[in-house]
């Protein structure tokens, strides 16, 4: 009983530390402002908050001011394991094909050997065709509304219609076009977890999520995928155990909305998108957060220079 307090007594106390620092922070702030302008009374009154410092003044590179928030913290860490939840629900659904298939063929649909391989080799071909579609059109959403946005289209859509790919005896059809629109969320979500990933993390840290998203989320997602087949397997097509069937292989996306769920409260919007959109005074919000959450302050006048192309453009 103790132990299942632990966990929601450590979050909260997580927040109320980052609301105590952003607290500290501003009041600092504050403080530092009215000491300047009671030193030189001439200067303008205009507000000199580091929202308008970022945009008027070149200021550090984001890389810098990572390294000034405090580096890898609990922010990127959240972001991170959200990137490797998206690859372990693609996982899942990827491969759920290799066990699934061979059950329908000898429950459901009872066709030729011949036939089969050619219902297989559609279903394969169709998922990636989805994923080209679902790289080319959610990336390119992702340029206008954010990483976030089209991660959490992407994992939705991939866990919705394999669910329903499950549901009820499916026609050949029927669950083709299920692989397809699978696919196309697979696509989605694998590019725009991975760069929001290492678009959080400073350089030191971008080859570690890289190797996280495969270590902490594809390879469990095959591991529990490979797990909830051995647990339902049966002789020639016949469930293991009375009242299962082809469609218990479906406990594979029992984890997935939990997955969902801490993506959608622990993934943050990118900095760097907001960036490149030329919106300093966000991204600085969420480097003062990310700030918050390592215990550090950032410098008063802190500002961000906006990059070159944005710059030439008169954003």
């Amino acid at each position: 009983m103790s132990s299942s307090l632990a966990t929601p007594r450590r979050g909260a106390s997580l927040l109320a530390s980052e609301e105590t620092t952003l607290l500290h922070c501003e009041s600092t702030s504050a403080a530092s402002e009215g000491d300047e302008q009671a030193k030189s009374p001439k200067r303008s009154t205009s507000p000199t908050s580091p929202i308008l410092l970022a945009s008027r003044q070149p200021g550090q590179n984001i890389d810098e001011m990572y390294a000034m928030a405090g580096g890898f913290g609990p922010m990127q860490c959240g972001v991170l394991f959200g990137a490797c939840g998206a690859y372990f629900v693609d996982a899942t659904a990827i491969v759920l094909p290799v066990f699934l298939l061979p059950r329908l063929h000898a429950e459901v649909w009872a066709m030729p050997p011949e036939e089969a391989k050619i219902v297989d080799a559609f279903a394969s071909s169709l998922f990636f065709v989805g994923n080209a579609l679902g790289l080319i059109s959610l990336g390119a959403a992702g340029d206008k509304l954010g990483r976030r946005t089209p991660l959490l289209m992407g994992v939705a859509l991939t866990i919705a219609v394999t669910a329903l790919s499950l549901v009820n005896t499916p026609s050949i059809s029927w669950f083709l076009a299920c692989r397809a629109l699978a696919g196309f969320g697979a696509g989605g979500a694998l590019n725009s977890s991975f760069l929001l990933a290492v678009e959080w993390a400073p350089p030191t840290h971008r080859l570690l999520c890289k190797t996280c998203t495969a270590t902490l989320g594809w390879a469990p997602g095959l591991l529990f995928l490979s797990a909830v087949a051995y647990a339902t397997r049966g002789a020639s097509g016949e469930p293991a155990h009375d009242g299962l069937t082809w469609q218990s292989l479906g406990w594979c996306l029992a984890p997935s909305p939990f997955v969902w769920a801490f993506i959608y409260f622990r993934c943050f919007e990118s900095p760097r998108f907001f960036l490149a959109r030329g919106e300093p005074h966000k991204a600085l919000q969420l480097l003062q957060r990310c700030a918050a959450a390592n215990q550090r302050c950032l410098p008063p006048a802190a500002a961000l220079a906006l990059p070159e192309d944005v710059r030439s453009c008169g954003l």
